[in-house]
């Protein structure tokens, strides 16, 4: 026996009437998928420029401590190259002197030169005023980096010292370095 009822022509297109009906979507429904895709396309976008920015700051940050560490080699290069051929003839030379070539051997000289020349300041002032006439490198300059130097003025600070300060474009303090001159080894 056929258990199956065949649908009548009347009964098929009243049920195609009605998926038809149902088939697609809705303007409400478009309206909603359109304020979630709207939404997220806005977070992220402001996530994409927000990393973006986040990048280049990161990256105009590393230049700056870059630039700063090339003028920083230079500085030491300075502080370790310095010396003295006579009481009032200290300079640093472009090579590395060897230990009996930082200081004269001759032994009444060596008070003047270690106390700076009879003014009590030693190589702090010396050696602060040769680091603020070194040239900065090009990187630095072109950040606006500036480097001062000056003697150590800390009462506790012993004789000889001195510091190198680096400022960003901002006015900012980037770092600062103290020194004590090879030289200084050789005063009494």
């Amino acid at each position: 026996m056929n258990t199956h009822r065949r649908s009548t022509p009347r009964a098929l297109s009243a049920e195609a009437l009605r998926f038809q009906s149902e088939a697609g979507f809705s303007l409400v429904e478009v309206m909603v998928a359109s304020v979630i895709m709207v939404v997220a396309t806005t977070v992220a976008v402001s996530l994409f420029n927000y990393t973006n920015l986040n990048a280049k700051r990161t990256e105009a940050k590393q230049d700056e401590q870059s630039a700063i560490s090339e003028d920083i080699a230079a500085v030491i290069r300075l502080n370790e190259q310095y010396r003295c051929t006579g009481a009032a003839t200290c300079a640093s030379m472009n090579d590395y002197p060897n230990e009996d070539e930082y200081i004269t051997s001759n032994a009444s000289d060596i008070q003047g030169i270690c106390d700076g020349a009879g003014n009590g300041s030693g190589f702090g002032s010396l050696l602060a005023a040769e680091v603020n006439s070194l040239a900065l490198p090009a990187q630095a300059t072109d950040l606006n980096i500036t480097r001062t130097a000056a003697e150590a003025t800390n009462q506790a600070a012993p004789e000889h010292l001195y510091t190198v300060t680096w400022q960003n474009s901002d006015g900012n303090q980037s770092r600062q370095l103290t020194l004590w001159p090879t030289i200084a080894s050789w005063c009494p």
